[in-house]
This record gives C-alpha cells, sequence and structure tokens, in this order.
C-alpha cells in the first residue's frame, strides 16, 4: 500500500463486542493525529437504532475519518468494522491497517479498498 486520498478497510473482529463510546472515539483521535490529520469537529458517535453497533465520525481539516462497527447478527462475538478516510491530503494507506490492527487486535477477513 502506498500513499493514498481515499482508503476504505472492513475486517472481522473475533470475541469482542466494540459498543464502547470512548473506544471508538479513542481511536478516531488517535488515527487522526497517527496520520497527521488536524481534527476539526467532532468525534460525534451514534448508536444504530435497529442494527447493533455503532458509528463514530471526525471531521478533519481535510475531509472526514468515519468508523462503523456493527455485530453479525448470526454470530454475536463477531464485529464487522468498516473505515473509511477521505482526505484531500496524502496519507500512508499502510500505517493505518498497522494501526488497525494494533487497536483492535487480529483482524479476519480483510478488504481494503484504495481510490
Amino acid at each position: 500500500m502506498t500513499k493514498t486520498k481515499r482508503l476504505t478497510i472492513e475486517a472481522n473482529v473475533e470475541g469482542k463486542q466494540l459498543n464502547d463510546r470512548e473506544f471508538v472515539a479513542g481511536f478516531l483521535k488517535d488515527l487522526a493525529q497517527r496520520i497527521d490529520m488536524e481534527p476539526l469537529a467532532g468525534p460525534f458517535i451514534a448508536e444504530g437504532r435497529k442494527i447493533p453497533g455503532l458509528t463514530g465520525a471526525l471531521l478533519i481539516e481535510t475531509s472526514h475519518i468515519i468508523v462503523h462497527h456493527y455485530t453479525d447478527p448470526e454470530k454475536s462475538n463477531r464485529t464487522r468494522v468498516v473505515l473509511d478516510i477521505y482526505s484531500i491530503k496524502e496519507f500512508d494507506g499502510h500505517d493505518v491497517k498497522k494501526y488497525m490492527n494494533k487497536h483492535y487486535g487480529h483482524l479476519s477477513n480483510v478488504e481494503i479498498f484504495l481510490r
């Protein structure tokens, strides 16, 4: 992976219920700092109404960082994490993936989309 302006990472996290608002907020703030993005507002955290999980959004000077956590309805000990970063300023996609592994632990079924 190289420098990019748009990155989406989707992955499963086994054995964790990621419904902690502070965990999500901390992830967003730490990630922004790690990829040298300046927060403008947030993080904003919302709980799903029909699908269990949390969505967190951090507005940054150059666009946004959004993460969705939702529990697999067929396997309650599995959480799907979807991270979307868009910025007019380039950032290191490889560094983002390394940070996700550190923050969440083992990720499985990882899909990475660069644009």
